[in-house]
């Protein structure tokens, strides 16, 4: 690393705020939490990262994230449907469930779900009964075996009616999410920085950014709390709202020297076709 960046690091890092370092001692809870396998009134005691938006309940929740490709002479819309009429149902039966979306990139033929439960223990009930359900044909649908990632939510963000661009209120799954548009970023872990102070970082430096950007309707960001691999999950009105927030991540991680990942990140991406929430 060059001289110029190191110092530029270390003064990053000297910015740090109190309500920073509050949220850093928080994120680690979360992480000791999920890696000791308590449950959940114990997670709810951990306090997780926090971030400006608030609100959506998301922090400390537990996710799944699932992705294939579609067959060539296979119909992705066809998939799509089987999933609202087959699958949504199952996943919505899973105890802790949160909520769940899943779509497709025509271009790519990229197919992906997203899940979120209360713990690891919904999120692999649901992976059990993603397997059951495929083999009565779903699976014939879709080539390889799929990429799985798994994590712990340490920031997270919606819009709100008072919002800057004017977005209204973000829909919920079952409301509005189908036909919007998701952004998922996999990447490995930099291991000169702590996981929690990433997400301490993002919650205080990005979100605010990307909560700006027109169209966007969700954000939020976890770690596997064992290998520290994280997934970074956006949803917008459209492609458009999803490229720009790279363009600002790519530039706010610029401008403060944060080199948080290693290598290219896993980007997966598309319309959400099937989405279902837990009743409130």
């Amino acid at each position: 690393m060059r001289a110029s960046r190191q110092g530029r690091r270390n003064v990053a890092r000297r910015e740090t705020t109190r309500r920073g370092a509050l949220k850093l001692a928080g994120g680690m809870a979360l992480l000791a939490f999920a890696a000791s396998g308590s449950n959940q009134t114990v997670a709810q005691e951990a306090s997780p990262v926090a971030s400006p938006a608030g609100g959506n309940d998301l922090n400390g929740k537990y996710v799944v994230i699932r992705s294939r490709t579609v067959k060539p002479d296979r119909s992705a819309d066809e998939l799509m449907a089987l999933i609202r009429d087959g699958f949504v149902p199952l996943v919505q039966d899973v105890p802790g469930f949160v909520w769940y979306v899943a779509g497709v990139n025509p271009e790519t033929r990229g197919q992906f779900s997203v899940g979120v439960f209360a713990d690891k223990e919904g999120a692999a009930e649901s992976t059990r009964r993603a397997a059951e359900w495929g083999k009565l044909g779903a699976a014939d649908f879709v080539e390889a075996d799929p990429i799985v990632y798994e994590g712990v939510i340490g920031v997270a963000a919606e819009a709100s009616a008072a919002a800057a661009t004017g977005t209204p209120a973000a829909p919920t799954p079952a409301d509005g999410l189908v036909g919007n548009y998701a952004l998922i970023r996999l990447r490995h872990p930099n291991p000169d920085w702590p996981v929690a102070e990433v997400m301490a970082r993002i919650g205080e430096g990005y979100v605010p950014l990307a909560r700006q950007v027109p169209g966007f309707v969700l954000y939020f960001g976890s770690a596997d709390p064992v290998s520290g691999d994280q997934a970074y999950v956006g949803v917008f009105a459209d492609k458009a709202g999803a490229a720009e927030s790279t363009r600002v991540a790519g530039e706010w991680l610029t401008e403060h020297a944060y080199d948080f990942f290693t290598g290219d990140p896993t980007v997966v991406e598309g319309g959400i076709g099937a989405a279902a929430e837990a009743p409130v």
